[in-house]
Protein backbone atom coordinates (compact mmCIF):
# COMPACT_ATOMS: atom_id res chain seq x y z
CA UNK A 1 0.00 0.00 0.00
CA UNK A 2 1.44 3.22 -0.97
CA UNK A 3 1.77 6.74 1.20
CA UNK A 4 -0.94 8.75 0.94
CA UNK A 5 0.11 12.63 0.40
CA UNK A 6 -2.31 13.43 3.06
CA UNK A 7 0.42 11.72 5.42
CA UNK A 8 3.15 13.37 3.88
CA UNK A 9 1.31 16.59 4.64
CA UNK A 10 0.39 15.80 8.09
CA UNK A 11 3.94 14.66 8.95
CA UNK A 12 5.28 17.81 7.25
CA UNK A 13 3.19 20.02 10.00
CA UNK A 14 4.03 18.24 12.72
CA UNK A 15 7.97 17.88 12.51
CA UNK A 16 8.17 21.67 10.80
CA UNK A 17 9.09 22.91 14.42
CA UNK A 18 12.31 20.59 14.18
CA UNK A 19 13.61 22.24 10.87
CA UNK A 20 12.94 22.07 7.14
CA UNK A 21 11.04 18.89 6.60
CA UNK A 22 10.40 17.46 2.93
CA UNK A 23 9.76 13.81 1.36
CA UNK A 24 11.46 13.18 -1.58
CA UNK A 25 10.33 9.61 -3.82
CA UNK A 26 12.29 7.10 -2.66
CA UNK A 27 12.25 3.34 -3.61
CA UNK A 28 8.37 3.59 -4.35
CA UNK A 29 7.22 5.47 -0.60
CA UNK A 30 9.31 8.44 0.55
CA UNK A 31 12.76 9.36 2.06
CA UNK A 32 12.00 11.52 5.16
CA UNK A 33 14.57 14.96 5.14
CA UNK A 34 15.55 17.17 7.33
CA UNK A 35 17.18 20.39 5.77
CA UNK A 36 19.54 17.68 3.26
CA UNK A 37 20.17 14.64 6.40
CA UNK A 38 17.97 11.62 5.83
CA UNK A 39 15.91 11.00 9.05
CA UNK A 40 13.77 8.40 7.95
CA UNK A 41 11.33 6.69 5.90
CA UNK A 42 7.72 6.86 5.19
CA UNK A 43 6.39 3.44 4.24
CA UNK A 44 2.96 2.76 4.60
CA UNK A 45 1.17 5.76 5.90
CA UNK A 46 3.88 4.88 9.00
CA UNK A 47 7.40 7.13 10.30
CA UNK A 48 10.25 5.21 10.46
CA UNK A 49 12.88 7.41 11.74
CA UNK A 50 16.65 6.35 11.32
CA UNK A 51 18.28 4.16 15.09
CA UNK A 52 21.15 6.48 15.99
CA UNK A 53 23.98 5.92 18.69
CA UNK A 54 22.05 9.22 20.33
CA UNK A 55 18.48 7.80 19.86
CA UNK A 56 18.80 4.26 20.29
CA UNK A 57 17.72 4.39 24.31
CA UNK A 58 14.28 6.23 22.88
CA UNK A 59 11.90 3.18 24.04
CA UNK A 60 9.84 3.26 20.42
CA UNK A 61 9.29 0.04 18.76
CA UNK A 62 12.20 -0.77 16.07
CA UNK A 63 11.12 -2.69 12.96
CA UNK A 64 12.19 -2.38 9.91
CA UNK A 65 10.70 -0.15 7.11
CA UNK A 66 10.34 -2.41 4.18
CA UNK A 67 11.54 -7.10 3.79
CA UNK A 68 15.28 -6.39 4.01
CA UNK A 69 15.95 -2.99 5.43
CA UNK A 70 17.92 -1.99 8.79
CA UNK A 71 15.53 -1.61 12.03
CA UNK A 72 14.27 1.98 12.33
CA UNK A 73 11.95 3.25 15.25
CA UNK A 74 8.08 2.67 14.22
CA UNK A 75 6.90 6.15 15.43
CA UNK A 76 3.42 5.18 16.30
CA UNK A 77 0.25 7.34 16.48
CA UNK A 78 1.09 8.17 20.28
CA UNK A 79 4.41 9.79 19.73
CA UNK A 80 2.91 11.17 16.44
CA UNK A 81 1.06 13.30 18.52
CA UNK A 82 3.14 14.33 21.28
CA UNK A 83 5.59 16.89 20.17
CA UNK A 84 7.43 16.78 23.76
CA UNK A 85 8.66 13.40 22.68
CA UNK A 86 8.82 13.46 19.26
CA UNK A 87 10.73 16.86 18.34
CA UNK A 88 13.33 15.68 20.57
CA UNK A 89 14.31 12.44 18.84
CA UNK A 90 13.60 14.13 15.15
CA UNK A 91 16.38 16.70 16.62
CA UNK A 92 18.71 14.25 18.16
CA UNK A 93 18.79 12.02 15.05
CA UNK A 94 19.23 14.80 12.89
CA UNK A 95 22.20 16.01 14.51
CA UNK A 96 23.68 12.35 14.19
CA UNK A 97 22.80 11.73 10.82
CA UNK A 98 25.90 12.93 8.03
CA UNK A 99 25.79 15.55 5.45
CA UNK A 100 25.75 13.65 2.20
CA UNK A 101 28.31 13.38 0.25
CA UNK A 102 29.46 15.67 -2.27
CA UNK A 103 29.37 14.05 -5.79
CA UNK A 104 32.82 14.91 -7.63
CA UNK A 105 32.71 17.22 -10.75
CA UNK A 106 33.47 14.45 -13.04
CA UNK A 107 29.93 13.08 -11.95
CA UNK A 108 27.91 15.92 -12.08
CA UNK A 109 25.39 16.16 -14.77
CA UNK A 110 25.30 12.42 -15.75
Amino acid sequence: MATAQSTIDHLADILAPAGPIRALPMFGEYGLYCGVRLIGLVCDDRLYLKITDDTRDAGLEQAPPYPGAKPHFLVDEEALEDPDTLLPLVRATYAARPDPKKIPKRLQGL
